[in-house]
């Protein structure tokens, strides 16, 4: 009994450390891919540009759908806008990345 409480202790501790790197991978100046949640023609309009500023939230890319205008991709943190993988008039589909964020 208490060699499997040390197992299943220690295999506990392995994944809580594993997903601590991981996410300090990606939150300590890490690129992370911004991919779009709806398909639909990139619009212009509150389209993000290299260089920009963004916190978690802002609009990065908006698309054209049936239902009209609306955000297809959002920071998923505080970062700098490093790729723009769309242009305006252009169509996405549903997962594709649009955007590479380095997160700050």
């Amino acid at each position: 009994m208490k060699k499997m409480r040390t197992k299943i202790l220690a295999a506990v501790l392995l994944a809580l450390l594993g997903a601590t790197a991981l996410a300090g991978i990606v939150m300590a100046g890490g690129m992370a891919d911004q991919r779009s949640a709806l398909a639909g023609t990139v619009l212009a309009d509150q389209l993000a540009v290299v260089g920009q500023t963004v916190h978690e939230g802002d609009v990065l890319v908006k698309v054209q759908t049936i239902s009209g205008a609306v955000p297809a991709a959002r920071a998923s943190a505080n970062g700098t806008v490093r790729q723009v993988l769309v242009s305006p008039g252009g169509h996405v589909a549903a997962g594709q990345v649009v955007v590479k964020l380095e997160v700050q």
